[in-house]
């Protein structure tokens, strides 16, 4: 009976552990490296290029009105559309969305950003475009800026009219600044996160210990 009680709690301390980490959002030192070169009225547009903890990626940024200056680093957190409530453009912060379901105006933006991904670099205008169209889902300074023209406004009307799935690019990472107002929030691929990858290694600490204890019982 003691051994079985053991096992039932170790069993009960790793699965507390494991819902701990899985609720758990990981920080991460995010750094912007470069940009890809492109710029329309006074604004960098494209792709960004940062660092997750010195590891290099690419995103586009959805945050207009918060400046971000090449060399700078600061604190964030991966998130996917799953945690909106968490998100800088969560309705809360941001009255000036264009249209209010901040689930579909992240979609939008997604869609928006894999055009501007796939669009060649001898397109500048069209980059252009899809930028400030990106940026103006979320800002109305966006919008009233000469970068933000009738290519752009086609483009969002085009995105937001768009029938997208409940889970549809659930697996994408927002890079939200913590706290949200510290930096510009970035959106990029999915890859694997930290928090993942340690919550794995959680799940194998655990198995590991329980076929250790029935090593030793077997014996």
């Amino acid at each position: 009976m003691k051994n079985h009680m053991g096992v039932a709690a170790s069993l009960s301390l790793c699965l507390v552990a494991l819902l701990t980490l899985s609720a758990t959002s990981f920080a991460d030192t995010i750094q912007l490296t470069g940009v890809s070169g492109t710029s329309a009225a006074g604004d960098y547009t494209g792709l960004y290029f940062l660092t997750d903890n010195g590891k290099p990626f690419a995103a586009f940024c959805d945050d207009f009105d918060t400046n971000t200056y090449i060399g700078e680093s600061w604190t964030a957190n991966a998130y996917s559309l799953k945690d909106l409530a968490q998100l800088k453009f969560n309705g809360l912060d941001d009255p000036e969305a264009l249209s209010g379901n901040y689930l579909l105006d992240y979609q939008a933006a997604i869609y928006l950003g894999q055009l501007m991904a796939n669009t060649p670099a001898s397109n500048p205008q069209q980059i252009d475009d899809l930028s400030f169209a990106i940026w103006g889902i979320f800002s109305a300074n966006a919008r009233a800026s000469s970068g933000y023209d009738a290519a752009s406004l086609a483009f969002d009307n085009g995105a937001l009219a768009m029938n997208y799935s409940p889970g549809e690019y659930s697996n994408w990472v927002i890079w939200t600044p913590s706290p949200t107002d510290s930096s510009q929030e970035f959106i990029s691929q999915p890859t694997p996160e930290p928090s993942a990858l340690l919550l794995l290694g959680s799940g194998l600490i655990c198995l590991s210990l329980l076929a250790r204890h029935r090593a030793r019982k077997s014996s």
